[in-house]
């Protein structure tokens, strides 16, 4: 194991879980909770969706299409993945989302 005193560098390997989500989200929600006296969030990521259960086609007097409506319209938050992250590990992800939004990026890969 490398020594941080000795500005080693460390390296560690990522792995995927069987369970890995890549999803686009543009939703959340989120709940504190506590268990045997340690504080949780449940981060809940989603996006809004929609299920159209037909169409609804209506026609003029000479029987050309006028408009196609939704028919069984059913508007919903999907939710794509659920974290509970402990109280320490948020702290350190509003920090790091701080400092990313504090400097200035250009827009190339780095």
């Amino acid at each position: 194991m490398a020594d941080a005193s000795n500005n080693e560098v460390q390296t560690t390997n990522h792995r995927r879980s069987e369970n890995y989500i890549d999803e686009y989200v543009t939703k959340f929600s989120m709940s504190g909770l506590e268990t045997d006296g340690e504080r949780y969030v449940h981060l809940r990521l989603g996006r809004t969706s929609m299920d159209v259960g037909g169409e609804k086609h209506t026609f003029d007097d000479n029987g050309n299409l006028t408009s196609i409506a939704p028919k069984d319209l059913e508007v919903y938050r999907l939710n794509v993945a659920g974290l509970t992250l402990p109280l320490s590990l948020v702290q350190e992800l509003r920090d790091a989302f701080t400092e990313a939004l504090e400097e200035p990026h250009d827009g190339s890969e780095d």
